[in-house]
C-alpha cells in the first residue's frame, strides 16, 4: 500500500456462507454461486465444474477486444451474444482435453481418444481400437501384428483349421 490513503485494497469479499473454507495459507481459489471451484495449491491445482472442463492450448482470448465493459454479460457489446471472447478459430494445432462427466476426450490434430465407464477408442485418421470389456475392435485398412507368436484363443492357442487338412493351434510370424 506504500502508506498511502489513496489507494484501495479489498480482501475476500466472498459471502461466508459459500466461499471455500479451509484454504491453506499461500494458496488460492476462484469460486462462484454454483460451486465451481479453481483451487491452487503448492503441490497441485484442482478444477471442479458441475459439467464440462475444457482444457485447451491455443491463443486464449482476445485480449485488449472485450469492448469497454458495457454491454451483455460476456463482455460483448450491447445485443451481443454471450460467446465467450476466444482466439480459438486462429488456432493452427487442435489439442485439448475436455472432461464432461461420461467422456474424457484428448485430442491432438485428427488424432483423439475417448474413453469412458464402458470403452477406451482411440482414433487415427482412417484407423481405431476400440477396447470393451471382453473385446477388442480394429478398425483399419491395414492391420500389422508384429509378434513371434500369435496364440488365438489364449495360451497355446485353439485348434484352426488348414488349407492342407489337420490343425494349428499357434500361428508364427514370417
Amino acid at each position: 500500500m506504500g502508506s498511502r490513503s489513496d489507494r484501495t485494497l479489498y480482501l475476500d469479499g466472498g459471502h461466508e456462507k459459500y466461499r471455500p473454507k479451509k484454504t491453506p495459507e499461500g494458496c488460492m481459489a476462484i469460486f462462484n454461486q454454483f460451486g465451481d471451484i479453481i483451487r491452487v495449491f503448492k503441490e497441485n491445482a484442482d478444477l471442479v465444474h458441475q459439467k464440462k472442463v475444457n482444457i485447451r492450448i491455443g491463443h486464449g482470448y482476445a485480449a485488449g477486444e472485450s469492448g469497454d465493459g458495457g454491454g451483455d454479460e460476456a463482455g460483448g457489446e450491447e445485443g451481443g451474444d454471450d460467446a465467450p471472447d476466444d482466439e480459438s478459430g486462429k488456432d493452427e494445432k487442435t489439442i485439448s482435453i475436455v472432461m464432461d462427466g461420461d467422456n474424457v476426450v484428448i485430442t491432438f490434430q485428427q488424432a483423439k481418444i475417448t474413453w469412458n465407464e464402458e470403452s477406451l477408442t482411440s482414433e487415427f485418421d482412417d484407423a481405431s481400437v476400440k477396447l470393451e470389456s471382453g473385446k477388442a475392435t480394429v478398425t483399419a485398412p491395414t492391420v500389422v501384428v508384429q509378434s513371434p507368436d500369435i496364440n488365438l484363443g489364449g495360451e497355446g492357442g485353439t485348434p484352426i483349421g488348414l488349407c492342407g487338412g489337420g490343425c494349428s493351434t499357434t500361428t508364427k510370424a514370417i
